[in-house]
Formats: C-alpha cells, structure tokens, sequence
C-alpha cells in the first residue's frame, strides 16, 4: 500500500503515474519518480510497417541483379537493389533503363524498378538503341549487350579494350568507340573495326549515316561518308568529352 505521504504526491500526479507508484514500478530508491515524455514514448515506439504508410510503393520490391561477392566470402546485401555506379539511362516506350559496373541492368515500368538478366559482369558505359526491341549497350573489355525486346545478349566484338560510347543512324549502321583509338560498325550482322582515329574517345553522335562526330581526348573527328577527319576548333578550345546536336 501507499503511505499517506506518497498518497498525496500521488493525488497530484496525473493518473498513470499514480498507479505506476502505488504498484512500486517506477519508484526510485530515493522516493522520487520516474516520469516519461512523449518524446522519448515516440522514440521507443516500433515505426508503423511499411504497407501502413501512405508514400509506401506499393509495386514489388527490386531484386538484386545478382550478388556480389569478395574472394574473400564478403557479399552485398544493401541497399537493394544493389551498391553499383549507376553510368547512365535510355528511355524507351515502355520504361527507363539504367546501366552501370558490374553489368548492372534495370528497368523501371508501372512505378517499379526490376532486374533485367546481364550476361556480364564488365562495367557497362554506354547505350543507344533504335527501338525498344534493338538497345545496345557497350562497357569494359569490349562488351558489347544487344537487348532483343526480352533478354540482353553479349555480342562479339573484335577488341578488348574499354567502349564508351554507342551511337547508331539505324539498327543495321552501328558505331561503338573507346580506348586506344578503337572504333567499331556494325552492318546489322557483324562488328568490324574502322581505321583512321587515334586518342581515347569519349563520345558519339551524328545527325546521319554521313555526318557522325566522335569527341576524343584529342579534338574532334567527323565522318563525312567517305572518311574520318580532324574538325577545327576554335584556338584555345580543350578537347571535348561528349558531343550532341
């Protein structure tokens, strides 16, 4: 029971520390009592589930593109969907794409991100496509994916060297460059190298099948249909890192 002195502490108090005391929970060997704000009641407190909360997304949760792991056993667990760089994103009719290392894929449809199967694990850093059934998308030790509208496919390539860049006037006059000078078409059957351009090559564009440019580390070339050649730039000009028109 109370004393009668705790008694008319307790009278003062609100209701629930009344109780607390009369019970002997919340006492202190000193007569005093604990007390518990709301702030620290909200803190303790479990956040509501995740469904329960109105900005919740309520599509399926992405999935890892597939685990990656150390030699030494250590594997990525989050964030989800995975910890990759993200390199860059191609808009289709039907939902974004986005690339990276690890030959990392997703697409968002319907509000929702989802893996699509890489058949590598080179970093990829460039796309293009002509239609949402022909991407291509280009990356580390001459990767080259083609994206059939279902499933990304790895083509062969005559090179090993790093592409950057993939730009195409049409799905049968293809070109991808990177490191070393290295250029590539591709006729709509296969991939073969073009000769003419030296320095690393960052960027592709062109307006047409003979009017397409390549930003490289050592100016600008275009091709004009017949061959590649030198663009003349203005005195002072850096060399560029990424063309578009």
């Amino acid at each position: 029971m109370c004393s009668s002195d705790l008694v008319r502490a307790c009278a003062w108090a609100p209701l629930l520390l009344a109780l607390l005391a009369c019970n002997g929970e919340s006492s202190q060997e000193d007569g005093s009592i604990d007390t518990i704000g709301d702030a620290q009641m909200d803190a303790d407190a479990a956040p509501p589930p995740l469904d329960a909360r109105p900005d919740a997304d309520q599509g399926p949760p992405p999935q890892p593109i597939d685990t990656l792991c150390s030699d030494d056993g250590w594997c990525w667990s989050h964030p989800a969907p995975h910890g990759n760089a993200i390199r860059g994103l191609w808009q289709t009719a039907s939902g974004l794409i986005l690339f990276g290392d690890h030959g990392a894929i997703l697409r968002r449809s319907a509000g929702s991100w989802y893996e699509l199967a890489s058949p590598t694990k080179q970093d990829l850093r460039g796309i293009w496509g002509s239609s949402d059934t022909n991407i291509f998308a280009v990356g580390d030790a001459g990767t080259i994916l083609r994206f059939d509208g279902s499933t990304w496919q790895k083509m062969i390539a005559p090179t090993t060297v790093i592409l950057r860049t993939v730009w195409g006037s049409g799905p049968k006059n293809v070109y991808a460059a990177g490191d070393s000078g290295t250029v590539l078409r591709y006729d709509g059957t296969v991939w073969a190298k073009v000769a003419g351009i030296t320095g690393y090559l960052f960027s592709l564009w062109g307006s047409g099948p003979t009017d397409v440019y390549i930003a490289a580390s050592n100016g600008l070339h275009r091709y004009g249909g017949q061959s590649w050649g030198k663009v003349t730039l203005p005195a002072g000009t850096d060399a560029p890192r990424a063309v578009w028109g």
